[in-house]
């Protein structure tokens, strides 16, 4: 970055985010605006950036004295021409009360700090930087904003109104040549102040090069990196890692589930063994290795960081996974059975060899399956795993291989499967991803109506 030339005006910037920004504009060669309430941190703030830049000018400002923010903002404009940037930063937020305590004199206090200073200082700017056709507007807005705090719900509410102002404010004047954006920032504590009393260890993320020891302490998450997108990352990757944990467990159970069936219901109805030892020894081999190891490094779903946060007490088959498992699993014992019996007639040869290519063709495609709780086979993209792709060719390739060359065939004691024998098999292996489509489109369909419903009766107002 480079900000020679360029005038930043900073609120609250004697202490956290707002004097880390002014430290680095001035390392980047802007000149300096920065408004605080403390004015002799602001000093301290101002021999901090001497080594970088001595056209700094600091003021005693609460931002929601409109008359005060326009003074300052004026002499600013006299003394520079111009303000590039504007950080709008100063906020407050330690009062940790449930909603029902909360006085209207907090609420008109955090409404006109958090809300009215930021409109009192962009109001102050946004002339002059149409005027020049250009500028810069950074709100600092607040996870809290996003999805809301409890016990602070006035700080999440005039966060959220920040946010709201910011895109509203954003696609006003983008043709003005100002660009305005909000930062949401969890709890950051990057100052001076050791007052973390207040905090338990799940409650902060903090900054783990400009923190303080305290707060790394206190901290449930240190961001080495000071980069709060770091986090975000992380987020994305363990919900990623643990998503393919579920599909891993739910593709191995699933096709484990399917081979018990298969041989348990076949002894129940007194047929002649449906696969040999043998037969079973391969199945698992070319199933449960590469195809499920291949699962396990699955890319994450596009909709990985819109879903709600899980329920920590939740356990890994939380959701109908174990429901799941069992159906899938029924509907691949069902086909490697059905085709078991549809091909005994033509002898037992030939049926314990469409029941061990239905066995593995059937997991094989459910594999796929796996690749999302919430799409079916044909939705889901299927080519977004080349680690996947070739584990299920190999697979393949090694079945077929069994029940076609003469070599294999005495081995694995399978003989050749006709064309039609082979239709059969495939006929039925597919059948339980179509089974499975029609079951997740109604539960897509059920969930569309609860939501609906919930959302109707929370909207729904009482007669008067």
């Amino acid at each position: 970055m480079n900000f020679n030339g360029k005038v930043a005006m900073v609120t609250g910037a004697s202490v956290g985010i707002g004097r880390a920004c002014a430290v680095r504009f001035a390392k980047e060669g802007a000149k300096l605006v920065l408004l605080d309430m403390d004015f002799a941190r602001l000093e301290k703030v101002k021999e901090e950036v001497a080594p970088y830049t001595t056209e700094v000018a600091i003021y005693e400002c609460d931002v929601s004295n409109e008359a005060r923010v326009n003074e300052v903002s004026a002499d600013a404009l006299k003394r520079f021409g111009k303000i590039d940037i504007l950080v709008n930063n100063a906020a407050i937020w330690r009062t940790w009360k449930p909603f029902i305590e909360v006085s209207i004199e907090e609420w008109k206090k955090f409404i006109d700090i958090n809300v009215m200073g930021v409109v009192y200082c962009t109001r102050a700017v946004l002339g002059s930087m149409i005027a020049n056709h250009y500028g810069r507007i950074v709100n600092v807005g607040s996870v809290a904003g996003v999805y809301g705090n409890a016990n602070m719900s006035h700080y999440s509410a005039t966060k959220g109104a920040l946010i709201s102002l910011t895109k509203a404010l954003a696609k006003e004047v983008i043709h003005d040549g100002v660009l305005v954006n909000c930062v949401s920032p969890g709890s950051v504590s990057s100052s001076k102040d050791e007052n973390m009393d207040a905090y338990t260890p799940s409650d902060l993320c903090h900054m783990g090069r400009s923190g303080t020891d305290v707060a790394r302490e206190a901290a449930g998450v240190v961001l080495r990196d000071d980069s709060f997108a770091t986090l975000v990352t992380a987020v994305e990757e363990g919900r990623a890692i643990y998503a393919n944990i579920r599909k891993f467990i739910r593709y191995l159970l699933s096709c484990n589930t399917g081979e018990v069936l298969t041989m348990f219901a076949g002894m129940l109805l007194g047929l002649p063994v449906v696969l040999l030892p043998v037969q079973i020894l391969l199945v698992n081999l070319v199933t449960d290795g590469l195809p499920a190891l291949a699962l396990g490094l699955e890319p994450p779903e596009p909709s990985v960081m819109d879903r709600p946060p899980r329920d920590q007490k939740a356990g890994v088959f939380a959701g109908g996974l174990g429901g799941l498992i069992l159906f899938r699993g029924a509907l691949i014992g069902a086909a490697a059975l059905g085709v078991f019996l549809l091909l005994l007639p033509q002898g037992l040869a030939a049926a314990r060899t469409g029941a061990f290519a239905a066995l593995v063709l059937a997991q094989l495609m459910h594999v796929f399956e796996c690749k999302s709780e919430t799409r079916s086979l044909f939705t889901v993209p299927l080519l977004n795993n080349k680690k996947l792709l070739l584990a299920v060719f190999s697979s393949a390739v090694i079945v077929f291989s069994a029940i076609y060359l003469p070599a294999l065939q005495p081995v694995f004691e399978t003989v050749p499967l006709t064309p039609g024998q082979l239709l059969t098999v495939l006929g039925l292996c597919i059948t339980g991803p179509v089974i499975g489509s029609v079951r997740s489109g109604i539960a897509a369909m059920i969930r569309r109506r609860k939501r609906g419903t919930s959302q109707n009766s929370s909207g729904r107002l009482s007669p008067v």
